[in-house]
C-alpha cells in the first residue's frame, strides 16, 4: 500500500467537513473508492457518474450526476 501524496506547495489542505461555497486557495485530497459510469449504448452519451470518495479522516462522499 502507497503512503500519503506529499506536496511542496504552501497551500491549506481541506478535508470534506471543511469544504465550503466561494474560492478557495487549498487542495483536498481523497482517495477515490468506486467510479461508475452508465451510458447509453444507442447514443452513446453518457447517462450518470457516481463517484465514492474518501478522505484522510475517513470521511466519505458519495458523489454522483445524471442528465
Amino acid at each position: 500500500m502507497e503512503g500519503p501524496v506529499s506536496s511542496d506547495s504552501d497551500e491549506k489542505v481541506v478535508f470534506f467537513n471543511d469544504v465550503s461555497l466561494g474560492p478557495h486557495e487549498s487542495q483536498l485530497r481523497f482517495r477515490l473508492i468506486h467510479f461508475w459510469e452508465a451510458r447509453n449504448p444507442v447514443k452513446k452519451t453518457v447517462i450518470g457518474l457516481e463517484m465514492l470518495l474518501i478522505d484522510e479522516q475517513e470521511e466519505a462522499r458519495d458523489l454522483g450526476a445524471s442528465n
